[in-house]
């Protein structure tokens, strides 16, 4: 720990100690009180809160080359002004390292989710919304201090506006630990019901999922089961969803005549399940440490 710290003051970073506590560290004593989750082909991170959608951001996920990994991680701390350094991969060779500043592929502020993969800010805001990243999540500059200050706030610590444009000004890093560990599932859903509309998004990885299938599922928890489902309409809606997302009203696939024409599955598993946990979650290469 007294390495990390010396190696911290000699970067220029200050590493913000949480009251009452003598070092910065993250405690798994208490559960913070929202969890994050990200579905990879919708390209958007939400906060939950009782599992009821509070924000929503728009966001870039790994390519299909570089995909970002599925499972359940944990947020330990912010990183205000990080500095990039480029990691070891063929892709990233002719790169150098890149203090804080507004060419940083991290962005003004980075959240730390594994040992090589990141939620942060971007330069490249035109990315987002697509599978663009070496496995990280972009976020917009502002989504992410956005982000980043509802979870300081979820931890009791605050930073008004004037603070924010202060440090972010100054170029200086600082290191802000998260005294309650603040869970994130990243899940692949290619079907969502939300607020009485179907959105199908297209299998971005290509993994084959039964999209059918899933739909059916994500209908069933709203209240519609396979007697009352419009196959064919489905059908349709799945086939238009093939490159971009599709959202219509739950009711355009409801058919009361409809015939059976699917048994569908228990509703999903908050998709901890989807893959795996953070333990023995599937990683996807080296990990981004970068756009």
């Amino acid at each position: 720990m007294m390495l990390r710290l010396l190696t911290a003051v000699a970067a220029g970073i200050t590493v913000a100690a949480l009251p009452g506590s003598p070092w910065p560290r993250a405690s798994a004593a208490r559960q913070y009180p929202w969890r994050v989750e990200l579905n990879i082909p919708a390209f958007r991170v939400d906060v939950l809160r009782d599992s009821v959608r509070i924000r929503s951001f728009g966001v870039a996920v790994g390519s299909r080359q570089f995909p970002t990994p599925r499972g359940s991680y944990t947020i330990t701390e912010i990183v205000w002004n990080p500095w990039w350094y480029p990691p070891p991969s063929g892709w990233a060779k002719e790169d150098t390292v890149t203090p804080p500043g507004p060419r940083n592929p991290m962005g003004r502020v980075k959240l730390q989710l594994a040992d090589v993969y990141y939620i942060h800010g971007t330069p490249l805001e035109q990315s987002i919304g697509s599978a663009a990243s070496h496995g990280c999540i972009r976020m917009r500059n502002a989504d992410a201090i956005a982000l980043a200050r509802l979870l300081q706030e979820g931890a009791g610590i605050t930073m008004n506006d004037d603070e924010i444009e202060r440090l972010i000004a100054s170029r200086r890093t600082r290191i802000v630990p998260l005294a309650d560990s603040v869970s994130i599932a990243l899940v692949y859903r290619t079907a969502e019901v939300y607020a009485e509309t179907l959105a199908l998004h297209p299998d971005v990885y290509r993994l084959g999922v039964d999209r059918f299938a899933e739909a059916a599922a994500a209908l069933f928890t709203a209240g519609i089961d396979s007697v009352h489902l419009d196959g064919a309409v489905l059908d349709s809606l799945i086939g238009k969803a093939r490159t971009a997302a599709v959202r219509v009203p739950v009711s355009a696939v409801r058919s009361d005549s409809a015939i059976a024409v699917v048994a569908p599955r228990p509703p999903m598993q908050d998709d901890a399940a989807d893959v795996a946990t953070s333990s023995g979650s599937r990683r996807a290469g080296p990990g981004c440490l970068s756009p």
